[in-house]
């Protein structure tokens, strides 16, 4: 519809025959025409002979049957991103858009029998009031809907990217307009069961309500939910057809097209989970205009995209510190920032004033790129710098951490398989053996490899809590959790052993430089087979960010780099590989030591190849190992050199980048991603947060003020970040925390043990399950040589069987 920013349009079920199998829906131009619409990936479709409505071959709701006479119509709102389904003009049922069906969308209509009928209105006079719709679903188009948003967002890039900072005055209006005012409200986290919860939050005189869902909602799905209604005593529910906010099935915010809203959370007597919490805004209006472009100006020339980038860095350090998880929403991250910026080591900070002024517009730009991103093709290479993508791409450095993967995580939940989990069967005596002899194929890597590489078992990866189940040969373990991250901490140890597919960089190797704990791949593994290894290293990495888990890669910026889209930097080489810098360098500069050309004939008796970290030689040029390196010829040797130890793992790195994108979209990656943030957030963080930690414990038999609680706490901070791996390895089967509290899929519980003596019994875990049983040490010595005992020689997952077969293991 021309102007109002949906696609719409009607179908008349003229004839029918006894089986009345008609599908009216959307399909994406690749979707597979070899099933009815909504039963193939990439389309949506109403079920006439049921009311079902089916997207991606799964069925997402019932509605009313439907025959011949009836008046089907399927709509797009290209501003909320929801398609919706009306019958006889009627809304009958809305959804929100799964990201299979964005791109290049056409009406789909399937009959399966021969004199089934149908009649079709594209653009004539709708049974349906489709402008109505507009209204009464809140999309009236305003200062906030998706169009104004995208403008507004390509006017802070400009800005951001101008070089001297000249917002303009649409700009500092919307960065200055004054707060909404707001209401927070929600269940406990977690919340009880049987709970029958009620708010309502009424504001006269304004024209919507908006609703802004935090990210980690969560409830037991199907029978914990939340309802919405535009009027007191469960009246006019909302949407108009009514919905259940059930399990992860919560919207990042809502416009409510009234001045009232009111919410009924119920909960039964099983399960439960995190809640939910939401932020209702009423808008103000600024009757007195915004008048601040005189008090801005003194900003400008003061500050530069690098200085906003290193803002972000700071931002994201508060966010992470308060565990602010949505800083772009009210003032909590002004008020941490201005303790943040009071501390000593900001004393000679000069314009702190400034650094706080400018936290405002990185507030709004974040805010509106949150809105505006479903409607941005993010990532794509073939658009230019020019563009808002290639803005974007160029500014992802000002994308808070915390909304990019809010963003991400939105696109993985869409995107997650709907097949069963896989078994992966590992023989970790026979791989240990294999690893230890070089023989990657049957290292428990190479066993993975060979598994996860079967025909359609990477799809079934795409999990968004357990990839796979993980059986371990002649091990008594059920796989309920532990086994599988305890897979992931093998496979780390093994990948670094130093004679796999990773191998440690020539710093590391001489005793030199800075990163000596660097890997890098192998550079002359560029066989088809040893790259698919490579690829399923990639598929590794992607799983560890779908699932929110961690995997050690010890990689330097020179591999991280080119793994999000970025060239990688003579000086990212100079990083793990001083040798041949310092090489290069003395090649060049040879002349300021005092050699003419004669003498360097008689000093160097190179030709043109290069020996890479592996040890393998490649020719420079074509014949380069016929071409002599001269006096004159010195710097286009050394370019090649570079060049060639800069792209000499190219192939593994694009092996590697095939399988994060088998697994999670590689354009949200190459689009918001620095190498730094895709590093955090496969890798973890080396050291523990042990207060993050503590936020998510429950006690059983004891209390957080136990004396030995207590005990426990400080070993931890004592701990190093080593040890604190190996605590975490031991207790839940993973070496690091996730990086937020939203990561953990379980609390950790505490629990006493009744073992005794209690000074002389070791502690015991449940890795599965994340629970440590402790005994009530009297002392912390104790504590700690029990625990560093534990933590250090009781790695074995091997107590949930009886009767144990180990005859695989010869």
């Amino acid at each position: 519809m021309p102007g109002l920013d949906v696609g719409y349009y009607e179908a008349r079920i003229i004839a029918n025959n006894s089986q009345p199998y008609i599908t009216i829906g959307i399909a994406r131009d690749t979707a597979p025409t070899t099933n009815m619409c909504g039963l193939v990936q990439g389309s949506i479709g109403y079920h006439a002979d049921d009311g079902g409505i089916f997207m991606d071959n799964t069925k997402q709701h019932i509605t009313e049957a439907s025959g011949v006479g009836d008046v089907i119509g399927v709509g797009v709102e290209f501003f909320t991103g929801n398609i919706f389904f009306t019958k006889n003009g009627r809304l009958i049922h809305t959804l929100e858009f799964s990201s299979s069906t964005r791109g290049k969308l056409f009406p789909n209509i399937g009959l399966k029998e021969v004199g089934q009928t149908v009649s079709c209105n594209f653009g004539g006079v709708f049974l349906y009031n489709i402008e109505n719709h507009i209204i009464t679903q809140g999309a009236k188009k305003d200062k906030s809907s998706y169009w104004d948003n995208i403008k507004t967002l390509n006017n802070f890039m400009k800005g951001f990217s101008s070089g001297d900072n000249d917002f303009g005055e649409e700009i500092l209006d919307v960065v200055y307009a004054p707060d909404p005012i707001s209401k927070t409200i929600g269940t406990p986290h977690p919340y009880a069961n049987n709970s029958e919860l009620e708010w309502s939050f009424v504001y006269p005189d304004v024209e919507y309500l908006d609703l802004e869902f935090n990210s980690q909602c969560k409830t037991e799905a199907n029978y914990d939910y939340l309802l919405i209604y535009l009027a007191p005593n469960k009246q006019i529910p909302y949407p108009s057809e009514g919905h259940k906010y059930s399990g992860g099935d919560f919207p990042n915010e809502i416009r409510i097209p009234s001045n009232e809203v009111y919410l009924y959370f119920t909960s039964d007597g099983s399960n439960v989970e995190w809640g939910f919490e939401v932020t209702v805004k009423a808008p103000v209006v600024n009757e007195e205009g915004v008048n601040v472009l005189t008090e801005v100006q003194k900003y400008i020339g003061k500050w530069d995209i690098e200085k906003d980038i290193k803002l972000c860095s700071y931002i994201n350090t508060i966010c992470d510190k308060n565990k602010i998880e949505t800083p772009w929403i009210g003032s909590s991250l002004l008020r941490a920032a201005e303790e943040f910026f009071g501390q000593d080591q900001f004393a000679d900070l000069e314009d702190i004033d400034l650094w706080l002024e400018r936290i405002k517009f990185l507030n709004e730009f974040n805010r509106v790129l949150g809105k505006a991103i479903p409607f941005i093709a993010i990532g794509d290479s073939k658009l230019s710098e020019n563009t808002m993508v290639g803005r974007l791409t160029k500014l992802k450095g000002l994308v808070y951490d915390t909304l990019k993967m809010h963003i991400f995580y939105n696109v993985t939940k869409k995107t997650a398989t709907t097949s069963g989990r896989q078994t992966i069967t590992l023989n970790r005596i026979r791989g240990t053996n294999a690893c230890s002899e070089g023989d990657i194929e049957f290292s428990i890597f190479g066993q993975y490899a060979s598994q996860a590489r079967v025909p359609g078992t990477l799809e079934a990866l795409k999990q968004n809590l357990r990839a796979w189940t993980t059986s371990f040969i002649g091990e008594g373990s059920i796989d309920a959790g532990g086994p599988y991250r305890e897979c992931f901490a093998v496979l780390s140890t093994e990948l670094h052993s130093g004679n796999h597919i990773l191998r440690k960089c020539p710093n590391g190797r001489f005793g030199m430089g800075v990163n000596r704990d660097r890997y890098l791949p192998v550079a002359s593994f560029d066989s088809p087979k040893q790259l698919e290894w490579y690829k399923m290293l990639g598929v590794l990495m992607g799983i560890t960010l779908r699932t929110k888990g961690s995997l050690e890669i010890n990689f330097p910026a020179l591999i991280w780099k080119p793994l999000v889209g970025i060239p990688a930097t003579a000086q990212d080489l100079k990083d793990i590989d001083e040798t041949s810098m310092n090489a290069i360098r003395s090649i060049r500069e040879i002349d300021q030591e005092g050699v003419d050309a004669d003498m360097f004939e008689d000093i160097f008796f190179e030709v043109f190849t290069t020996f890479l970290p592996d040890g393998s030689e490649v020719e420079l040029c074509e014949n380069g190992k016929n071409i002599d390196l001269t006096f004159h010829n010195r710097h286009e040797y050394c370019d090649l050199v570079l060049y060639a130890q800069l792209h000499c793992y190219d192939k593994q790195i694009a092996a590697m980048r095939e399988g994060i994108n088998a697994i999670v979209p590689l354009n949200i990656i190459d689009g918001l991603f620095t190498w730094k943030q895709l590093q955090l957030q496969i890798c973890g963080r080396p050291s523990m947060d042990v207060d993050l930690l503590k936020s998510q414990t429950d006690y059983s038999s004891f209390s957080a003020t136990d004396s030995t609680i207590l005990y426990l706490w400080t070993s931890l901070e004592a701990m190093t970040p080593v040890e604190q791996s190996l605590f975490l390895r031991f207790v839940w089967g993973r070496t690091r925390l996730p990086l937020t509290v939203s990561g953990f899929e379980k609390r950790f519980t505490i629990e006493q043990s009744l073992r005794t003596p209690t000074e002389s019994v070791l502690p015991e875990a449940c890795t599965c399950f994340f629970k440590l049983k402790l005994p009530p040490y009297q002392s912390y010595e104790t504590l700690n040589e029990k625990m560093m005992y534990a933590i250090r020689n009781c790695v074995a997952i091997d107590a949930d069987s009886e009767v144990v077969d180990r005859s695989g293991w010869s």
